[in-house]
């Protein structure tokens, strides 16, 4: 996140022009067309995604069911059964914990996540006339398990069941002790994505095959009966399999949370300039907080790192982010404006050293600083040459002619070519992060075949629309071939 005390309250169109300026305007426009960026007149309480704000666990461990499941004959609180179908795919309960919910990042698990989840997204409850969200969440969660057509193998602890005609796909987590798969989310599926390139290609079908517990006891919503005196976040007694069961609505507390949390959101709003929401996958932009000059430099924190980090290029830049906080205590020792820029600015901020991501922010301060000051500090420079060692590979494919005669002052160009790089993306057809890295070492094997990286530019972009396709297709991306190495390599 970005933050400032510019106060010129610069219109939206002027922020645009010095971005098409600075970026070029096919760069800018590809970014908006594809939905990587926006800019925004004023930020209001819907444009706050992306914002973390931190949320507590609750104690209990209680498995959770919707007020339908709770029957005697369901003595441990299970969603479904999953069968023994397959080798190698688990047979047992499904079941949903108590978990957390942190508003507006998508990040928690359990039942508290699926509440919130609807409050926050309404298009997402399968039961909006439900007051009592936990529940209609739960039953939500039992309506698409019942039409869940294929059970999705991401690795032996995680697992996605999905549903063709609701278009939704429900995480869930082992746990081996208890040997129960534990519900995390439920998430929606694009029209446009394709289940396998989501979640590989280890699947089986399940379709009808899930058992649910007997219904036949089930009672009168329980949420009907609470009264306005009861407290809804604490266990009251139910009529269902009373010995076993509580009700539980974590809808008023999760409500509150989220209320407040945009409370906080709105304070802070006229300082920021802007931020990324990992969530939506985009960048946005406030114009009345940003001027003509400081708009670009911003852009290059927001999109040419944060976005960078967390999509296409996050292997590459791990060094770099790691080697921040250190370059930045120095800077900011020998009083360097780059260093005491970036400081004062993660002040404005409050990001601190405790602070989820803040070797990430670390790194894109200084980004943003260098594109605003002339970078002159011995310490920078070899930060620099660091990141020329590790990165040389990108380099070369993305267009730098002489990786070892880049100056400092190409850290900011690097941050550059990330959002033109970025904006060139399709995400209809975009190359997966696992497929950059998989077309990484075919480009080293060019290294023996071609003398001018120039020559070897056809052969690139053909094997990017290969695996592109390989891609959507949910087939294996080939390896690239060991060759024995010569001296040399391919020269600009």
């Amino acid at each position: 996140m970005s933050t400032g005390l510019n106060k010129t309250h610069q219109r939206r169109d002027v922020i645009l022009a010095s971005l098409c300026d600075y970026f070029g305007k096919s760069t800018i426009d590809n970014l908006l067309l594809c939905g990587f960026l926006r800019v925004i007149e004023k930020l209001q309480t819907d444009e706050l995604d992306g914002i973390s704000i931190a949320s507590k666990i609750h104690k209990k461990t209680k498995n959770i069911v919707p007020d339908e499941l709770a029957t005697p004959d369901n003595e441990e609180g299970i969603i479904a059964e999953l069968p023994h179908l397959k080798e190698g795919f688990p047979a047992c309960p499904i079941v949903v914990r108590i978990g957390f919910h942190i508003p507006f990042v998508h990040r928690g698990a359990g039942s508290r996540h699926l509440t919130g989840n609807v409050i926050e997204f309404p298009n997402r409850d399968f039961f909006p006339k439900e007051e009592n969200k936990t529940e209609g969440s739960l039953k939500g969660l039992v309506e698409v398990l019942k039409n869940s057509s294929q059970l999705y193998q991401l690795n032996p602890l995680k697992y996605v069941f999905y549903s063709s005609k609701h278009q939704y796909g429900i995480v869930c987590t082992l746990n081996e002790k208890s040997n129960r798969l534990e519900v995390v989310t439920v998430r929606p599926v694009r029209k446009k994505e394709l289940p396998q390139n989501l979640w590989g290609n280890q699947w089986i079908k399940i379709s009808g095959a899930l058992i649910f517990p007997d219904q036949a006891a089930s009672v009168p919503l329980s949420s009907c009966l609470q009264t306005t005196e009861r407290k809804h976040t604490e266990p009251q007694s139910t009529k269902s399999h009373e010995d076993n069961y509580l009700d539980v609505d974590y809808t008023p507390a999760l409500r509150n949370a989220i209320e407040r949390a945009k409370r906080n959101l709105r304070s802070d709003a006229n300082n920021i300039q802007g931020f990324y929401s990992k969530s939506k996958k985009i960048a946005v932009l406030v114009a009345e907080n940003l001027s003509a000059v400081s708009a670009p430099s911003v852009l290059l924190h927001e999109l040419g790192i944060h976005m960078a980090y967390d999509t296409f290029f996050k292997n590459k830049l791990q060094p770099i982010i790691e080697e921040a906080p250190s370059l930045l205590e120095h800077l900011v020792a020998k009083s360097d404006p780059i260093g005491l820029y970036a400081q004062s600015q993660l002040t404005l901020a409050q990001i601190t050293k405790k602070s989820k991501g803040y070797k990430e922010e670390v790194c894109a301060y200084l980004v943003e600083s260098c594109a605003l000051h002339a970078v002159t500090e011995p310490s920078l420079i070899r930060w620099f040459n660091g990141l020329k060692s590790k990165t040389s590979v990108w380099l070369y494919e993305h267009g730098f002619k002489e990786v070892d005669k880049l100056s400092p002052r190409d850290l900011v160009t690097i941050a550059k070519a990330n959002v033109k790089e970025i904006a060139r993306q399709k995400p209809e057809v975009k190359l997966s992060p696992g497929g950059m890295e998989v077309l990484a070492e075919h480009v080293k094997a060019m290294n023996f075949k071609y003398s001018k990286i120039t020559d070897a530019e056809p052969e690139i972009k053909t094997l990017y629309r290969k695996f592109v396709e390989l891609e959507q297709a949910g087939k294996p991306l080939p390896k690239a071939a060991v060759v024995e190495k010569r001296t040399g390599g391919m020269q600009r």
